[in-house]
């Protein structure tokens, strides 16, 4: 009987911050499923020839940006899932999801971990 190859997911993290990098790591990084950070936008769109990936996580702080961002991504992978986490507040997740995220979740949520898994 043939092997069904293990299924990997490749997530692609947009934050300076090292300690949104460790909370995504610790939360869903695994042996099938990889987390790799870009420090802007733009950097994350230049890797899309070499790597593409599955999820893409954006390090919400609440500046203006974030509907450039989404059309940048979407322009290049308009069927990559997107997340924003630590979003300030409620208010603030809902202008994520109607300027096209896919999830936008508050700062100290406690379904942080659930809805990123």
């Amino acid at each position: 009987m043939p092997r069904v190859p293990v299924a990997t997911a490749a997530i692609a993290l947009v934050s300076r911050d090292p300690a949104v990098l460790a909370m995504l790591r610790e939360h869903v990084a695994d042996a099938t499923t990889t987390v790799d950070a870009h420090s802007s936008c733009d950097r994350l769109v230049a890797s899309f020839e070499a790597a593409p990936p599955d999820v893409i996580v954006f390090d919400d702080h609440g500046a203006d940006g974030a509907s450039l961002q989404i059309r940048l991504v979407r322009r290049q992978r308009p069927f990559v899932h997107i997340i924003f986490v630590n979003s300030v507040d409620e208010q603030r997740c809902i202008a994520l999801l109607h300027i096209g995220a896919d999830e936008a979740i508050e700062r100290s949520s406690p379904a942080l971990a659930a809805r990123l898994q």
